[in-house]
C-alpha cells in the first residue's frame, strides 16, 4: 500500500530529523497506521543547523512504543539543553551535561507510546553557534535497554533536585549509577560518576570529590571518550589541589593537557593550564606560573566564567613580582568580567584592588574599594578583616566617626560568629587606629589580644606582627625594657619562620615586609646604647636571600647525587607552603579543618627539623653553610678585615639613619640624618656625577653628603681600602667620586676619595663570610682568561669597524637599535695581548654568541670579560641582559639576550666577572635585601668570586681605556682587583677625564688578590 504524504514526512523527519522542512507542532499520533518495524541506522544523514541563546528550535520525531532512541546534539560554541516531549507534550527527559558550549548533549529514552513525539534544542548561553543533531540508534527496545533509558531518566531529573532536595538528587544518581554499573554501561557509568563527583566538589567534599572523578575519567578511557576524559582529569586536579596534593593534582593536569591539545579542545585546555600556574605558583616555580596563566589565559573563551579567575591570579601574581601597574591591570580587567552570579570573587577582585590602592597611597579609592567589596560579601568572616581594614582608611582620611562605626561593625560579626582567622586582624587593626590616634595603652591592649588570639592559632607571622606593635606601643608609654623583650620575641618568630620559606620570591618579600620591625629594633638598641647589638641587628636584616641563594647552592650534592635526606627536606619545606596556603584558602567557620591543618603544619616543622638535624649530622659543612653562627664583631676583625681595611656599613631609617664603621682596633658609631634625606641627596649627587656638564670643581651639595656620610668616621679613614656595605639609594652612589671630607672648608677642590681609598661594595658581611666558606680550597681555574666582545647585531654591522660614528656609542644604547661596538673590541685585544695565547680565549664577531656563553665555554677560566651592549630592565632585574650577537655567521637572526635568570643556571667558577657594558649594577631596591641587580647576582650564583660591574650608562671610547689601565694593573703588576680599579680610574682622573668616564664601574665581592698568575 503507498504510503500517504503525512506518513512519508515522517518518515523522512526521523530519517534525517529533518529540520525546519518538517516543522508544525502536530504532536497528534496516527496509531492506525503500522510503524515500520527495523533500524533507522547511525550512518544515515545529520542535520545541523544555528543556534543562538534563547532560541528553541523543535523537531518532529515519529516513534513507536517500545522503541530505543538514542540522540546526540553536539553543541559548537553554544551550551544548550535538549529535551524530549511524548505525543501528548508530557516531557520524558530533559538533559544538560557538564560539558558547556563543547560536545554531545544525549537523549536516552524508550518510547511509551506510538506517535509523533517532539525534540527540543534551546539556547542557553553563549554563542551565536550551532549544533549538529543525529540518530545514533533506532530500534527495538530490550529489557536491559528499558533498564538504562529508566536509569537515564532519573539521572536527567536529578537536575531539579539538586538545589531545594540535594539529598534526593544524590540518591536518584546513585541509582542510575548502580544500574549502570550492573548493565556494563561504560560510559554512561563514567558519566554517573562525574555528576556525582561534581556534588561533593560543589559541597567541599574533595577527597570524595577527587576519588570519584579519577574513577569517571579512567571510565571515560575505557569507553574511547578523551575529551571527557580530559574534563575529569582537569576536575580531578582542582580536588587534589584543594587538597595540597600538588603532585598527584600536576599528573591529572599534565594528562588532561595532553588530551586536550590531542582533541584541539582549547577550553579544558585553559583549565588544565589554569590549574597547573596554581601549582607552579604555590611551588614557587613563578615563572613557569606566569607562563601558564598566560597560555590559558589566551585560550579561554571571552566569555567563559573562569577566565577572570585566571585574569584574577596573573594580577596578583604579576604585583607581587613587582609589576604594580600591569598587576593593577589585570585585576581591573578580572573585576569587569566577573558575572554577576559570582558576587564572592568580584569582592575578593575589589578587595585586592583595594588594598592596592591602600599600599599606594590611594586613599579615597581605596575605601571605594573596599565598600564596593562589602557590598557584595555583607555579614560574612569575611567582611570583618575588610570592614577593619576599611576603617584604618577612614582613620587615616581622618574620618574618625566612620572609622569607628566601621570598627564597631567588624567587632559585631567577629563576636556574633565563629570567625577565629579574622578576630585577631580586626583586633591588630583596632589597635593600630588607637596607636595613629595617641592611645598607646589601648593599642597596647589591643596588641595583646591580637597577639594571644594569633599565638592560639598557631599563626606565627601573625603573632610577630602583633608583637611588633605591642613593642611600639610599651616604648611610646616609656617601658624599653619590654619594649626590647616583645621586638626580640618577633624576630625570633621571624627567624624561625624564615627557613620554612622555600620561594626566593617569597623570601625576598618576606623581608622586605619585616624590615619596619628590624628598624624599629635597630633604633631601640641605639637608643639604649647597645650599638654592637644593634649593628649585629642590622647585619642579621641584610641580604639574606642571596646568602640563603648562595649556602643553598654550596650545601648541595653534585647534579645527579641528591641525598634523599636533603630531598625529602626540599619536599617538607613544600608541603609547608602548600599547607599554609590551605590554611589561607580555608573557611575560618570550618575550624574543624583549621585545626586540622594547624596540627599537619606543627608535625610539618618538626619533620623539617628532623631532616635538618640529620643532614646537619651529615654533612657538617653543609650546616656552617645553611645556619652559620651570627655575625659578631670578633669574626669580622678575625676573618675579615687586615690593618688596611676599614668596613663602612650604612643603615638607612626613620627617623635617623646609622653609620658603623669597623677596623680592626675601632668601632665607630654615628647616627646619621633620616632615610628620606640622605637618599634625596644620594640621588643628586649621583645625577651630578654622572652629567656630561661637570664643573671640574665639587658643589657644595656633593661636600655636604660626603660630610654626613664619612665626617663621623673620620678616625677610621686613614685606612687605605674601603669596603662600603651600602644601603637604599647609597647603592647607587659611587663613594669613589666622593670629596675627602677631611677639610670641609677646602671641600670644593678636595682630592676624590679614589685618590687615597681603594674601594669595594659587599651585599653583607654576612654574604662575603658565606661566599669565603663555598669557595675555600676551590682550585684556581686552569685557563687565565676569556673574552666575549664586538657581538653583531645587523647585517650593516658586520664589516669589521663597523658604523662610522660607533666609537661614541654608549654600551647600553635602545633595544632593538644596536650598533656594534669596535672599541670593545679592540678593549678585548689589547686585554689578550697581556697574557700568554695559550691562557686567552676571545669570541668576539659572531662568536661572541649566547651559544657561546650557556654552552661551557667559559667555565675553565679565572677571569671572565664581557665587552658588550647591556640592557637594565627596571621592574624585573632577572630580565636585565647582556646583548650578544643577534645573528650568526651566515647572517640569520639567532637568540642574542642572556637574561639574568639564564645565568644562574651557568657553571662558572671564576675569580672576576667583569660586564664592562651599561648599568649592569642597576637594580630594584628591595627593603632590606639592597640592590638586587639580576646580573651580579647571578654571576655570583654562578660561581664568581667578584664582579666589577657599572651604575650608569658608559661610552665605548672612555670604558675600553679605563679597562686596559685596569687589566695592565692586574694582569702584568698583580694588583688586587680593588687596587687595580683604583689606580685606573685615578689615573683617567688625574689625566682630565670627568667622573662619568671613570666613576661609574665598581668591584663588587671579595677584595682579596687574584690566584697568582705564573707565567
Amino acid at each position: 500500500m503507498a504510503a500517504s504524504p503525512l506518513r512519508s514526512v515522517a518518515l523522512a523527519c526521523a530519517a534525517a530529523l529533518a529540520l525546519a522542512s518538517c516543522g508544525g507542532t502536530d504532536r497528534t499520533a496516527d496509531s492506525d497506521r503500522a510503524w515500520p518495524r527495523g533500524e533507522l541506522r547511525s550512518g544515515g544523514k545529520r542535520v545541523e543547523a544555528p543556534l543562538r541563546a534563547g532560541e528553541v528550535h523543535r523537531y518532529r520525531l515519529p516513534l513507536e512504543r517500545g522503541t530505543l532512541l538514542r540522540l546526540v546534539v553536539d553543541q559548537q560554541g553554544i551550551d544548550a539543553t535538549v529535551a524530549l516531549e511524548d505525543p501528548a507534550g508530557a516531557k520524558v527527559l530533559e538533559a544538560d551535561r557538564l560539558i558547556n558550549d563543547r560536545g554531545p548533549e544525549l537523549v536516552l529514552a524508550v518510547a511509551q507510546k506510538t506517535g509523533v513525539h517532539t525534540l527540543i534544542v534551546s539556547g542557553l548561553e553563549g554563542g551565536p553557534g550551532r549544533y549538529a543533531a543525529r540518530v545514533e540508534v533506532l530500534r527495538p527496545a530490550t529489557e536491559g535497554d528499558r533498564s538504562s533509558a529508566e536509569a537515564y531518566r532519573i539521572f536527567t531529573g536529578a537536575v531539579s533536585l539538586e538545589k531545594k532536595e540535594p539529598e534526593k538528587a544524590m540518591a536518584a544518581r546513585q541509582r542510575a549509577l548502580a544500574t549502570w554499573q550492573e548493565l556494563g554501561e561504560v560510559a554512561l557509568k563514567a558519566e554517573a560518576l562525574d555528576r556525582i563527583a561534581r556534588a561533593h566538589y560543589d559541597r567541599g567534599e574533595y577527597r570524595q570529590a577527587a576519588a570519584l572523578y579519577g574513577e569517571a575519567a579512567d571510565a571515560f578511557a575505557r569507553a574511547g571518550d578523551p575529551r571527557w576524559e580530559a574534563s575529569a582529569r582537569t576536575n580531578a586536579g582542582a580536588s587534589l589541589l584543594f587538597l595540597a596534593e600538588t603532585r598527584e593534582a600536576a599528573e591529572q593536569y599534565d594528562r588532561a593537557l595532553f588530551l586536550a591539545r590531542r582533541e584541539e579542545d582549547l577550553l579544558i585546555q585553559a583549565k588544565a593550564l589554569h590549574g597547573l600556574g596554581q601549582i607552579a605558583q604555590e611551588e614557587g616555580d613563578l615563572q613557569q606560573a606566569f607562563d601558564r596563566y598566560r597560555e590559558a589565559l589566551s585560550l579561554w573563551p571571552k566569555n567563559d566564567r573562569k577566565r577572570p579567575l585566571t585574569l584574577h591570579n596573573l594580577g596578583v601574581l604579576s604585583h607581587d613580582l613587582g609589576d604594580e601597574r600591569g598587576g593593577r591591570d589585570l585585576l581591573l580587567e578580572a573585576l569587569g568580567a566577573w558575572q554577576s552570579k559570582d558576587p564572592a570573587w568580584r569582592a575578593t577582585t575589589l578587595s585586592q584592588l583595594g588594598r592596592l590602592a591602600q599600599e599606594s597611597g590611594r586613599l579615597d579609592e581605596a575605601r571605594q574599594y573596599f565598600k564596593d567589596a562589602l557590598s557584595l560579601e555583607p555579614g560574612g568572616c569575611g567582611s570583618a578583616v575588610k570592614l577593619a581594614r576599611l576603617a584604618l582608611v577612614e582613620q587615616a582620611l581622618k574620618a574618625r566617626p566612620a572609622a569607628d562605626q566601621r570598627l564597631a561593625e567588624a567587632f559585631r560579626v567577629v563576636s556574633s560568629r565563629s570567625c577565629s582567622r579574622s578576630a585577631p586582624t580586626v583586633h591588630q587593626y583596632a589597635a593600630a587606629i588607637a596607636e595613629q590616634r595617641g592611645g598607646d595603652a589601648a593599642a597596647r591592649t589591643e596588641y595583646r589580644r591580637s597577639q594571644a588570639l594569633f599565638a592560639a592559632q598557631g599563626d606565627r607571622m601573625g603573632e610577630a606582627q602583633a608583637l611588633t606593635g605591642l613593642a611600639r606601643s610599651e616604648r611610646a608609654l616609656g617601658d624599653r625594657r619590654a619594649a626590647l623583650q616583645s621586638s626580640r620575641q618577633a624576630l625570633d618568630i621571624l627567624e624561625g619562620v624564615r627557613p620554612t620559606v622555600l620561594r626566593e620570591d617569597l623570601r625576598m618579600s618576606f623581608f622586605a615586609t619585616v624590615q619596619g620591625l628590624f628598624d624599629f629594633h635597630i633604633d631601640l638598641l641605639m637608643d639604649m646604647g647597645k650599638d654592637e647589638e644593634a649593628w649585629a641587628t642590622a647585619e642579621r636584616a641584610r641580604a639574606r636571600t642571596l646568602g640563603d641563594l648562595l649556602a643553598e647552592k654550596g650545601a648541595s650534592s653534585p647534579k645527579g647525587a641528591a641525598t634523599a635526606p636533603a630531598a625529602h627536606e626540599r619536599d617538607l619545606q613544600r608541603q609547608l607552603n602548600l599547607l599554609e596556603s590551605q590554611r589561607l584558602r580555608t573557611n575560618e567557620e570550618d575550624t574543624r579543618k583549621l585545626q586540622s591543618l594547624r596540627r599537619s603544619i606543627a608535625t610539618r616543622v618538626t619533620d623539617l627539623e628532623s631532616a635538618r638535624g640529620e643532614l646537619r649530622r651529615r654533612n657538617p659543612r653543609r650546616a656552617s653553610l645553611l645556619r652559620p653562627e651570627p655575625v659578631s664583631l670578633a669574626v669580622v676583625r678575625h676573618d675579615l678585615l687586615d690593618g688596611d681595611t676599614v668596613l663602612l656599613e650604612y643603615r638607612l631609617g626613620e627617623p635617623a639613619s646609622t653609620l658603623w664603621a669597623i677596623s680592626r682596633d675601632a668601632f665607630v658609631t654615628a647616627r646619621l640624618p633620616p632615610r628620606h634625606e640622605l637618599e634625596r641627596r644620594a640621588r643628586e649627587a649621583a645625577s651630578q656625577i654622572s652629567s656630561t656638564e661637570w664643573p671640574r670643581r665639587y658643589r657644595p651639595a656633593l661636600c655636604e653628603l660626603s660630610r654626613m656620610l664619612l665626617e663621623r668616621a673620620a678616625p677610621v679613614l686613614a685606612h687605605r681600602r674601603l669596603v662600603v656595605i651600602a644601603d637604599g639609594a647609597l647603592a647607587g652612589l659611587p663613594f669613589s667620586a666622593l670629596p675627602d671630607p677631611v677639610d670641609p672648608a677646602a671641600c670644593a677642590g678636595a682630592p676624590a676619595l679614589v685618590d687615597t681609598h681603594e674601594i669595594a661594595y659587599l651585599p653583607s658581611v654576612a654574604v662575603l663570610l658565606t661566599q669565603r666558606r663555598l669557595l675555600a680550597g676551590r682550585p684556581p681555574a686552569p685557563r687565565w682568561l676569556a673574552e666575549v666582545a664586538d657581538p653583531v647585531y645587523e647585517l650593516g654591522d658586520s664589516r669589521l669597524g663597523g658604523p662610522a660614528n660607533a666609537g661614541a656609542e654608549s654600551r647600553g644604547g635602545p633595544v632593538p637599535s644596536l650598533h656594534r661596538l669596535p672599541g670593545s673590541g679592540q678593549e678585548a685585544a689589547d686585554i689578550a695581548r697581556l697574557l700568554p695565547a695559550d691562557k686567552v680565549f676571545l669570541a668576539s664577531g659572531f662568536d661572541a654568541s649566547r651559544q657561546t656563553v650557556t654552552g661551557g665555554r667559559l667555565a675553565g677560566f679565572r677571569i671572565v670579560h664581557f665587552a658588550t651592549h647591556g640592557v637594565f630592565d627596571a621592574e624585573q632585574p632577572m630580565l636585565s641582559a647582556l646583548v650578544l650577537s643577534q645573528l650568526d655567521a651566515a647572517g640569520r637572526p639567532v637568540a642574542g639576550f642572556l637574561l639574568a635568570h639564564e645565568i644562574y643556571d651557568l657553571d662558572l667558577p671564576a675569580e672576576l666577572v667583569t660586564l664592562s657594558a651599561c648599568q649592569t649594577a642597576r637594580g630594584r631596591e628591595v627593603p632590606g635585601e639592597g640592590l638586587v641587580s639580576g646580573l651580579p647576582r647571578a654571576f655570583l650564583y654562578a660561581g664568581a668570586a667578584r664582579v666589577l660591574m657599572s651604575l650608569w650608562k658608559v661610552d665605548d671610547r672612555s670604558t675600553r681605556d679605563l679597562m686596559i689601565l685596569f687589566y695592565r694593573g692586574l694582569l702584568e703588576r698583580n694588583l688586587a682587583p680593588a687596587q687595580a680599579l683604583q689606580e685606573a680610574q685615578r689615573d683617567l682622573r688625574r689625566s682630565g677625564h670627568p667622573p662619568r668616564q671613570w666613576a661609574g664601574f665598581v668591584l663588587l665581592g671579595d677584595w682579596r688578590p687574584l690566584p697568582p698568575f705564573s707565567r
